[in-house]
C-alpha cells in the first residue's frame, strides 16, 4: 500500500470497522446530531422573533418558546453524550489496532537492525502517534466527526443563503477557500517549527529520568553534579522556549487571518442583509435568521480549516507508525527447523558493525560439534560477544555463512532456532515482574513452580526466595510493586543460572556470566553451570579462565583472529598468550583465597 494520506485514512477506517464497526455508526450519529443542534441553535432566535410578532396569546407564546428549547436542549445533551461516549471508545482501536501491533512488531524486528540508531529513530516516530488521546491515529477518528459536521453544516448553511442571492454565496465561499490556503500554508510552518524540539523534548526527558533512577541519585550526590545537570536543563529549557516563541508566530498569522476575513465577510454578508431589510425585502425574523447562518457559516469553516489542518497533521503522525509497521526487516519465522544436537561451523565469518568501517571478524573459522564444550576466552574487545550474537542468530555475517546441522543459520526459523538456546549474558537485566515470572519466562499462571523451585535449588537461591514473605510471587525491582526485592549482583547472576536451568536448552551459551563476581565465587558459579550442562552443548565466553579447565576445546581470540585453541593442558605446555593469562589469573586466585583464609582466621580469634 502506498502510504499516502488517503490510503491511510481509508485503511484507519476500514480498520476500525472490522474491529469495532458499531463505533463508525456511534460516530455517523454523532455527525447528525451535531448538524440538527447547530441548525436549531441558529433557527432559535429567528423563531423567537416570529412567536412575538405573531402570537397573541402569552401562554402560547410561553409554551412554543418553551418547547423550542425544550428541542435545542435535548439535542444539545445528545450530542455532549455522543461526544463523551465516543471519545473514551476511541482508546480501544488505538490499543488494539495499532499500539499492540507495534509491540508485536518491536519483537519481529532482527537484533541488529533494532540495535541501530534508523531503527530506534523510526520506532520512536511510530509510537508518536499513539502516546496521547486526540493525537495521532486515536485524533484521526475524533477529527473525523468535526470535519464531517462541519462540512454537511455548511451544505446546509449555504442552501439557505443562496435563497438571498448567489452573489453573496460566492464571496462567502473565495473568503473561504482563501482562508483556508491561508490556514494551511500558516500550519504546515507552525509543525515544521515545531517538530525541531523534538530533540530538545528528548533531552527534557532524559534529564528528568535522572532523578527518579536511584543509581543515578548515588553520583549525582556523591560527585556534587546538581549544579551540571541544572545548567544543562537551563540551557536546553532556554533553547526549547526559543523554538517555542518561534513556532508560536505562525499561529499568530493564523488568529490574524481569521480577525480579518471574518471582519470582511462579516462585513459584506450584514451589509446586503441591511439592504435587503431596509427596501422590504426581508422581515426582521429573516433577518435575524441569516445573520445566525452568516454567524455559524463562518464558525463552522473556521473549525473546518482547523481541524482538516490537524487531520493531516495527525495521518502524517500516523503515516510513521504504518512505516514502523511496514518494516522488512524482521526475524525469519518460516524457515527450516533444525533439530538439536546442533553441529555449527562458522565458515569465512566476517562482520562488521552498521556504519563502521572495522571488521570485528575478518574470514573467521571454527567448528562447534554436537555435544562440546567449548570456551572462547581472551582479552576485553577480542570479539568473544560479537561470536555469540552471531552463533545466536542475534546479527547476521557481513560475508561468509554460519551452518547449523549443515543448514544456512539465514535460512534456519529462528523463533524455533531461539527456542532452543539457552543464552546468560554478562548484562544483567532482570525484568521488574515476579521472581517466578523471570526464571520462567512465562505468565504465573502458566509456569511449572516445580520446576522454578528446582531451578532455585539449582543456583543455591531457594533458600533466601523463600524466606520471602510471597516467595517466588515476590516482585524484583520496585518499578512495579514498593514490596519489591533488590537482589545484590551476585544473587542476579544466580537467578540468571536458574532461568538458563528452567528452560533446559539444548545449546546453552555463556557470555561472561560471572562478570560482576569475584574470583573465587566465579570458580564456584562456573562448576554449577559445569553441572548443569553435564548432557549438553555449552559455549563458555570468557576473559577470565576460571571456566576453561572443564572445556574439552578452548580458542583464544585476539582481534577477532583464533591465536591459539587446543584442551587447557595443550595450551599450557604451548607456554603462548593463554598459559601467561592463565598463570597471571592463578595467582590472582590464590592471593584472594588466602586473604579470604586470613580473614575467617582472624575472625574466629
Amino acid at each position: 500500500m502506498k502510504l499516502t494520506r488517503w490510503n491511510i485514512y481509508k485503511d484507519m477506517l476500514y480498520r476500525l470497522w472490522k474491529c469495532d464497526p458499531h463505533v463508525i455508526k456511534m460516530m455517523l450519529l454523532e455527525i447528525v446530531i451535531s448538524v440538527i443542534e447547530g441548525f436549531i441553535a441558529v433557527l432559535l432566535p429567528a423563531a423567537i422573533i416570529q412567536f412575538i410578532t405573531t402570537t397573541q396569546d402569552w401562554t402560547t407564546l410561553v409554551l412554543q418558546i418553551l418547547g423550542l428549547f425544550a428541542v435545542y436542549g435535548l439535542f444539545s445533551m445528545w450530542h455532549v453524550y455522543l461526544a463523551t461516549r465516543n471519545s473514551m471508545q476511541y482508546v480501544i482501536p488505538r490499543q488494539k489496532l495499532f499500539i499492540l501491533p507495534v509491540a508485536k512488531k518491536v519483537q519481529e524486528l532482527t537484533y541488529s537492525y533494532y540495535e541501530t540508531k534508523p531503527a530506534q529513530e523510526k520506532l520512536e516516530n511510530g509510537i508518536r502517534a499513539l502516546k496521547m488521546n486526540m493525537e495521532g491515529a486515536e485524533g484521526v477518528y475524533h477529527n473525523t466527526v468535526i470535519v464531517f459536521s462541519a462540512i454537511f453544516s455548511l451544505i446546509l448553511y449555504a442552501v439557505f443563503i443562496s435563497r438571498i442571492g448567489l452573489p453573496i454565496l460566492l464571496a462567502l465561499l473565495c473568503i473561504s477557500f482563501l482562508h483556508y490556503e491561508i490556514y494551511e500554508k500558516c500550519y504546515a510552518l507552525y509543525l515544521k517549527k515545531d517538530e525541531e524540539k523534538a530533540e530538545n523534548y528528548s533531552k527534557s526527558r532524559y534529564f528528568n529520568s535522572l532523578s527518579q533512577k536511584s543509581a543515578k541519585g548515588k553520583d549525582i550526590r556523591l560527585y556534587q553534579m546538581q549544579d551540571l545537570l541544572k545548567a544543562n536543563m537551563q540551557d536546553n529549557n532556554d533553547i526549547l522556549v526559543q523554538k517555542t516563541i518561534a513556532a508560536s508566530k505562525y499561529k499568530g498569522w493564523i488568529a490574524q487571518t481569521d480577525v480579518i476575513l471574518g471582519f470582511i465577510r462579516d462585513g459584506i454578508t450584514y451589509g446586503y442583509l441591511i439592504y435587503l431589510m431596509m427596501h422590504g425585502m426581508i422581515e426582521m425574523s429573516s433577518f435575524v435568521l441569516y445573520i445566525g447562518i452568516v454567524i455559524s457559516y463562518g464558525q463552522r469553516f473556521t473549525a473546518l480549516t482547523a481541524e482538516i489542518a490537524k487531520l493531516h497533521s495527525n495521518l502524517d503522525l500516523t503515516k510513521r507508525t504504518y512505516e514502523f509497521e511496514m518494516d522488512k526487516n524482521v526475524i525469519n519465522q518460516d524457515g527450516k527447523k533444525a533439530s538439536a544436537p546442533f553441529d555449527i561451523i562458522f565458515e569465512n565469518v566476517s562482520f562488521q558493525y552498521p556504519e563502521s568501517e572495522k571488521y570485528v571478524l575478518k574470514n573467521f573459522n571454527l567448528h562447534f560439534t554436537a555435544g562440546e564444550k567449548l570456551a572462547l576466552v581472551g582479552v576485553n574487545g577480542a570479539g568473544k560477544t560479537t561470536i555469540v550474537k552471531l552463533l545466536s542468530g542475534l546479527y547476521t555475517p557481513t560475508s561468509g555463512r554460519i551452518l547449523v546441522n549443515g543448514i544456512d543459520l539465514k535460512e534456519i526459523n529462528k523463533e524455533d532456532y531461539f527456542g532452543k538456546l539457552g543464552i546468560v549474558f554478562q548484562e544483567i537485566d532482570l525484568f521488574s515482574m515476579t521472581i517466578g515470572e523471570n526464571i520462567s519466562c512465562m505468565h504465573e499462571e502458566d509456569y511449572d513452580e516445580n520446576r522454578v523451585q528446582e531451578a532455585l535449588r539449582i543456583s543455591k537461591l531457594d533458600t533466601i526466595v523463600n524466606q520471602l514473605p510471597k516467595g517466588i510471587h515476590s516482585y524484583i525491582n520496585t518499578d512495579l510493586s514498593p514490596d519489591g526485592i533488590n537482589f545484590s549482583g551476585g544473587q542476579q547472576q544466580r537467578l540468571l543460572l536458574a532461568k538458563a536451568y528452567y528452560k533446559n536448552p539444548s545449546l546453552l551459551i555463556l557470555d561472561e556470566p560471572t562478570a560482576a563476581l569475584d574470583a573465587l565465587a566465579e570458580k564456584d558459579m562456573y562448576e554449577e553451570y559445569k553441572e548443569i550442562t553435564k548432557d549438553k552443548s555449552a559455549l563458555f565466553i570468557s576473559h577470565r579462565l576460571a571456566s576453561t579447565r572443564f572445556c574439552d576445546n578452548i580458542v583464544f581470540l585476539e582481534n577477532g583472529e583464533i591465536i591459539e585453541q587446543g584442551t587447557h593442558e595443550q595450551l599450557m605446555k604451548l607456554n603462548g598468550k593463554y598459559a601467561e593469562m592463565f598463570d597471571v589469573q592463578a595467582k590472582y586466585y590464590k592471593e584472594e583465597e588466602q586473604d579470604e583464609t586470613q580473614a575467617i582466621l582472624s575472625t574466629n580469634a
